[in-house]
């Protein structure tokens, strides 16, 4: 199996721009729907869930390179 070092070595600027980018539009719905008491943590949850899933997406392309 490939290092997972490797791939973090592979991550461009550009491409982790692109990744905090795709945030921006489920971020926006959430804060919309949220109140005052649960915006930060919606938030904050939101953003985990939205970086982690383009990180997720691009180390599985990077898996199936040959």
């Amino acid at each position: 199996m490939k290092n997972f070092d490797e791939f973090t070595k592979t991550l461009t600027e550009d491409e982790i721009a692109a990744i905090v980018d795709s945030c921006q539009a489920p971020l926006d719905s959430v804060t919309k729907i949220s109140d005052s008491c649960t915006a930060r943590g919606n938030e904050t949850a939101t953003i985990a869930l939205f970086m982690a899933l383009g990180l997720l997406r691009r180390y599985h392309e990077w898996l199936n390179m040959e």
